[in-house]
């Protein structure tokens, strides 16, 4: 474990260059602006940004785990596949993963799904929101 120097002016100074090297990690990502007199800016749209990558990144690391490209699922169409598990970003956001014959696909969770992990489950995607349907709601009706 690394120790701290506690005395104000130190502690202050490594305080100052930690926040330093953030913001220019930060700047050389493109998610923040250096304004030119020691502030900078960033996107509206920051936290969304933050999120993607995040999902890309789960994504990546599951279709390593899956042997399986992450596919997507398209907002107003119908999908089907198995619920195999769901991932938690750190911000909180939580995503089913749905597998498909040849893909799989993040997908917004719902508490509902907790009951259905490993069953095949069908939907609709509305954007952030999917129109879940499970058991004999799913497919052509009889």
């Amino acid at each position: 474990m690394k120790s701290v120097n506690t005395s104000s002016k130190v502690f202050g100074a490594q305080v100052t260059q930690a926040l330093r090297a953030r913001y220019n990690w930060m700047i050389e990502e493109g998610l923040f602006q250096s304004n030119g007199d020691g502030t900078f800016s960033y996107d509206r749209n920051l936290e969304k940004q933050l999120t993607d990558r995040e999902k890309a990144t789960e994504g990546q690391r599951l279709s390593q785990e899956l042997g399986k490209p992450m596919g997507r699922i398209v907002r107003y169409e119908n999908f089907e596949g198995k619920l195999t598990g769901s991932v938690t970003l750190s911000n909180g956001d939580k995503f089913a993963v749905v597998e498909r014959a040849r893909d799989f696909a993040l997908v917004p969770w719902r508490p509902v799904l907790e009951r259905h992990i490993g069953k095949q489950v069908g939907g609709i995607s509305r954007g952030d929101n999917v129109s879940w349907s499970f058991g004999r709601d799913r497919g052509l009706s009889r």
